[in-house]
């Protein structure tokens, strides 16, 4: 299975610029991005704050890349309602694990990728393997795909 561990970038900065109830609307949206990009039968939480994982049942590692891709590329393209007058992106980290890890380990390495994304810049992916691999989604389209 791969967990796939994300996180709004930048988030702070949505509160302090829109207010709480603009982050809380930000929130909800990217959980709707999610359900619907990945269907109701996926594990979605809510880790804290700005924070989401999802379990993502598969026994490919490419197949878990390019789920964390659309995660990506989905929330980047994501137009958001008044006040926000700003692109929304998310970093995310993915770890993909054989049947047997344990969640602990399988979340220390997801989060590990996901501080990388984040130190590589945010708005990408990064996919623990001993060293964590980059993955820079393409730029985005210039039309806006709703995710509701």
């Amino acid at each position: 299975m791969a967990l796939i561990v994300l996180d709004i970038d930048h988030f702070k900065w949505i509160n302090d610029d829109f207010g709480h109830p603009a982050g809380d609307a930000v929130i909800i949206t990217v959980v709707s991005c999610l359900q619907a990009l990945l269907g109701p039968g996926v594990a979605i939480g809510r880790v804290g704050g700005e924070e989401f994982s999802v379990v993502w049942p598969t026994s490919s590692d490419e197949e878990a890349k390019e789920v964390a891709l659309r995660i990506c590329d989905t929330i980047a393209d994501q137009v958001f309602d008044a006040p926000i007058n700003r692109q929304i992106t998310a970093s995310v980290g993915v770890s993909w694990n054989a049947r047997g890890t344990s969640f602990e380990l399988a979340y220390s390495r997801a989060d590990e990728a996901l501080y990388a994304a984040k130190r590589a810049g945010r708005n990408c992916v990064k996919v623990y393997a001993q060293l964590p691999q980059s993955i820079t989604p393409p730029a985005p389209a210039n039309a806006s795909t709703p995710c509701h």
